[in-house]
């Protein structure tokens, strides 16, 4: 279960760098996002009966979601892979200050603090 609690929080971290602030005072009477009651409010559900799906609610609206699983647990997990495929998609890539390190990965050495970067 504590699997599911860290998945559970990076989804919602995930989704809080994608999702924008609304403001309730804007939306349309014909637009889904009426049934959001609190602006902030970002939650991760799981509902279904045989077959459960995942997915990042704003309020009541749902916002991301998994595809159908067999398990509420696998519906997470696709949660999961989905937001992190979103975000993937809007992120920017790291442009010409980009470091390769060694084993994987890279950073933006811009943002690294220029008291680190002089050891």
């Amino acid at each position: 279960m504590s699997d599911l609690v860290g998945i559970r929080e990076q989804i919602i971290a995930n989704a809080k760098i994608m999702l924008a602030t609304r403001n309730p005072s804007t939306f349309t009477a014909n637009s889904s996002t009426t049934l959001m009651t609190s602006p902030g409010e970002t939650a991760v559900v799981v509902f279904g009966q045989d077959k459960y799906i995942a997915a990042v609610m704003v309020g009541l609206t749902p916002a991301i979601e998994s595809i159908e699983c067999a398990t509420p647990e696998l519906a997470m997990r696709k949660l999961f892979t989905t937001v992190c495929e979103v975000l993937a998609l809007h992120i920017p890539k790291l442009g010409i200050h980009q470091r390769a390190v060694h084993g994987g990965g890279c950073f933006d050495d811009d943002l690294i603090v220029e008291s680190l970067k002089k050891n």
